[in-house]
Formats: structure tokens, C-alpha cells, sequence
């Protein structure tokens, strides 16, 4: 999604719903050269907080599997693994996208982000899509890829 290295750096958009938000996240916070940056970054209904998840999941909390014990008992390891963590002025831009009756993960996490963003001084687009639930048509309606469209050419201009 952008230019070779010779002719100005390599431009990375990174997309992705919950664990691809926070890879985009982890990756603009990683900058591994000098020439490498991350233009912005689509989050689809994304986990941002995770000391914030430690409410009852069917087939137990994701969040605790990926600390390897509960929420509660690993708040430190939850805010390292927490993309909120990250956020500065100089963070990437971010749109968001979230249902409003979302199930898996609250509607309240991406609220939360988008304020810590705009607090910090960086950009940050929050887009709550009415009556979705996590994932869905709705978020593959003509006005959301142009939405999405829309954000990733506006960010990746020279």
C-alpha cells in the first residue's frame, strides 16, 4: 500500500478486527526502521482495554487464556497487552468501527479508545454502527467501505 523504500519509505495501513487492531497497534508503537511507517490503522470492533474485560464470556474469557490466569490477577500483563496503553500524540490515526449491540466485546471499549486518542492529541475517527452486533453485513454496507475507502486514502497521501 505504498512506496518502495527508495522513493520515500514504506507506507503500512494495517486492518483488522480485534487481534488485527492490536497487531496494527503493536506495530506503529515497534517502528523497526527508519523508513517504515504506519499511516493508519482500521479497527473493527476491537479489544483496547483488556483490564476492562473481565466479565463472564460464554466458553470462558478470551483474555484470560491469553494471560494464562484471570484479568483480575494479571493487571499489568493485561495494560502491556492493552493497545490504550500505547497511545501518544505521535500514534497513527485509527478509525474505529463498532456495533452498538456488540456481545463479545462492549461497545464501551471503543468509546474509551477513541477518548484516550483525542486526549492525547492524535487522530482518531469513531464510527458506531446502530443495531450491528459483533461483526456482520452492517459493517460491509456500501457506506462503511466507503468510510474505511475514504480514511485509508486521506492517510496514505505523500
Amino acid at each position: 500500500m505504498g512506496d518502495t523504500p527508495r522513493q520515500g519509505g514504506i507506507k503500512i495501513g494495517s486492518f483488522g478486527t480485534r487481534e488485527g487492531k492490536m497487531l496494527g497497534l503493536a506495530i506503529a508503537k515497534q517502528t523497526p526502521a527508519p523508513n517504515f511507517t504506519v499511516r493508519g490503522i482500521v479497527d473493527y470492533y476491537g479489544p483496547t482495554d483488556l483490564t476492562k474485560l473481565a466479565g463472564p464470556f460464554p466458553g470462558g474469557n478470551p483474555v484470560d487464556k491469553l494471560l494464562g490466569g484471570k484479568v483480575e490477577n494479571n493487571l499489568q500483563l493485561a495494560a502491556a497487552a492493552s493497545p490504550v496503553t500505547y497511545v501518544d500524540k505521535n500514534s497513527p490515526p485509527v478509525l474505529v468501527l463498532h456495533g452498538d449491540r456488540d456481545g463479545i466485546v462492549p461497545v464501551s471499549q471503543s468509546y474509551r479508545f477513541a477518548d484516550v486518542m483525542r486526549k492525547a492529541g492524535a487522530n482518531c475517527e469513531l464510527v458506531i454502527v446502530h443495531r450491528a452486533n459483533h461483526g456482520g453485513a452492517e459493517f460491509q454496507s456500501h457506506p462503511m467501505v466507503q468510510r474505511l475507502t475514504s480514511f485509508l486514502e486521506r492517510h496514505n497521501k505523500p
